[in-house]
């Protein structure tokens, strides 16, 4: 009894080992995905689609041309104009305004949004958009 167990074991095992001709090909190359555009903050229009697991990269300047840090890796794209690269590397803008595809993944593509909202903190300099409500008081911590 014992040993009928161990064979039919052993049996189910090496069964699960072999692999059929179709499960041994490589995988197929990953789908494209639909091109999606994202306005930043800076009015430039970033258009990404991932193709063949890279992504492909289209910017359409706002204005005159000021050039663009771009990097597009497995994690997406990032895209900062060169007008405010000094602004991001010193912390006085996010980021993650300039992460194209982590933008799309919260919804802020031009298909879904029109607007992309933001907390400033401002001295009485000139608004970059429409104030919809000051939020006087609140202590503003930094990161």
């Amino acid at each position: 009894m014992r040993r009928s167990i161990s064979v039919a074991v052993l049996a189910a095992l090496v069964g699960a080992a072999v692999t059929t001709p179709a499960a041994a090909q490589p995988p197929t190359e990953t789908p494209a995905t639909e091109p999606k555009t994202v306005t930043l903050i800076t009015g430039d229009r970033v258009t990404v689609a991932q193709r063949g697991g890279k992504w492909d990269v289209q910017v359409e300047a706002a204005g005159a041309e000021h050039g663009f840090l771009k990097h597009s890796g497995p994690n997406g794209v990032t895209v900062i104009p060169m007008a405010v690269a000094p602004l991001v590397r010193s912390g006085k803008l996010d980021r993650a305004l300039f992460d194209v595809t982590g933008l799309i993944k919260q919804g802020y593509d031009d298909a879904r949004t029109p607007e992309i909202r933001l907390l400033v903190e401002s001295s009485g300099a000139k608004a970059l958009g429409k104030v919809t409500r000051e939020l006087g008081g609140l202590p503003l911590s930094r990161c």
